[in-house]
């Protein structure tokens, strides 16, 4: 447990300083200083430059310029625990027709696929899909409820008051825990909704891979689908620097949340 421990703390004082050091170099440090975080982010900013190049084996000019840029740091000295939380985010290989959530840091949301193994970048919240959040306070008696939508995109019918409601968010795997109910019947404005009485029906003609056009995420309408769909947002691949940080957090449930399109 104590070994978890300080590799936690190493990997989380690499993502403050955006993977400018090694993770034995934040181990190096953290035992030097007896595993505490705050002493060893104080000695990284503010100790003096020779100092600390010295230490790390780097260049003082090197040093000089991340001190510069870390000045921000300087409030997690008056914090007590040391917390960098993970963003849950998105991600659809085109390539495989798969797609899958991951917890990965704020600065720099990557993700290789585990079949073709090429690195993504996540796909905009804007524009995430998946279960759907969806509020309606039409009438006293409209309440909150989740469906399949495509954020931005995706206007589904209001159970109780029967009229559409554009989705507010996208639930990860973990969120959302479950399906929407199945006894409420899915019904939206995607131009391939399996629902034939969808929302604002779109007129039935062939549309171009450019045009922005509402799409069914639905498990049923995605099964008809062709794979790697041009109406879907895809991940776009990410231009790799080389300086990528593994990814420590644990990914709890999201781990076993991806699959082949259409289910997670």
């Amino acid at each position: 447990m104590e070994d978890k421990d300080i590799q936690f703390k190493a990997h989380c004082l690499r993502e403050l300083f955006k993977g400018r050091f090694t993770q034995d170099e934040m181990l190096r440090v953290l035992q030097e200083f007896d595993e505490d975080h705050r002493q060893a982010l104080d000695f990284l900013i503010g100790e003096d430059p020779e100092q600390v190049s010295g230490f790390l084996r780097k260049t003082t000019n090197y040093i000089e310029t991340l001190q510069e840029d870390s000045q921000h740091l300087l409030e997690f000295l008056d914090n007590s625990e040391l917390v960098i939380r993970p963003s849950e985010r998105l991600f659809a290989c085109v390539t495989c027709n798969r797609s899958w959530w991951k917890k990965v840091p704020y600065r720099k949301e990557v993700s290789r696929c585990k079949k073709c193994l090429v690195r993504y970048d996540a796909i905009p919240k804007e524009r995430e899909w998946g279960i759907g959040v969806f509020h309606c306070s039409r009438t006293p008696n409209c309440r909150t409820f989740k469906g399949w939508a495509v954020m931005g995109m995706t206007e589904s019918i209001c159970y109780i008051c029967k009229t559409p409601v554009a989705v507010s968010e996208i639930l990860s795997p973990k969120k959302s825990e479950r399906a929407p109910s199945s006894k409420d019947t899915h019904q939206c404005n995607g131009f391939n909704c399996y629902n034939k009485n969808r929302v604002g029906a779109v007129a039935s003609h062939v549309f171009s891979p450019t045009d922005q056009v509402p799409v069914c995420v639905h498990p049923k309408s995605r099964a008809a689908m062709p794979p790697g769909c041009c109406y879907l947002i895809w991940s776009v691949r990410h231009p790799s620097s080389g300086s990528t940080v593994s990814t420590f957090w644990d990914q709890g449930s999201l781990s076993s949340r991806s699959g082949i399109i259409p289910g997670y």
